[in-house]
């Protein structure tokens, strides 16, 4: 015979209180190969940025069941310590696996239209070296 536990026994869990981590992020998880070698920059104190495109593909089916695979490109930029490791490891071709996070910014062009630019700054970065 089960027998049930008193109500008035039961105690409520404690709320624990939030973090960032139980917040929702903005987290980006790539793996693709660098088209160009990174470029390094110094701004300010000697703050280091380090920028470079990777492309990912895209596979997907047209109107007569064809596969059709397409190339992405990507702007990535890391800071700092990542930066410096990006120059140390990513050459032109490098398979590269990144998590990081969106940004935007808008830029004004020469002709006064502004436009809208969409890049991930990479927080931790890894090179494959056997792909």
């Amino acid at each position: 015979m089960k027998t049930e536990p008193a109500k008035g026994n039961i105690k409520p869990k404690p709320k624990k209180e939030k973090t960032e981590k139980d917040w929702p992020s903005n987290c980006v998880e790539l793996c693709g190969y660098a088209a160009s070698d990174p470029v390094f920059q110094r701004y300010g104190d000697n703050r280091l940025k380090a920028s470079f495109t990777l492309g990912t593909h895209q596979m997907f089916r047209d109107s007569n069941g064809q596969w059709i695979r397409t190339t992405v490109w990507h702007s990535i930029v890391a800071w700092e310590y990542a930066a410096r490791k990006t120059v140390e490891m990513v050459r032109r071709g490098s398979h590269v696996s990144l998590k990081g996070r969106l940004r935007s910014h808008v830029v004004n062009r020469p002709d006064g239209k502004s436009e809208s630019k969409v890049y991930i700054i990479a927080d931790n970065l890894t090179v494959n070296i056997a792909a």
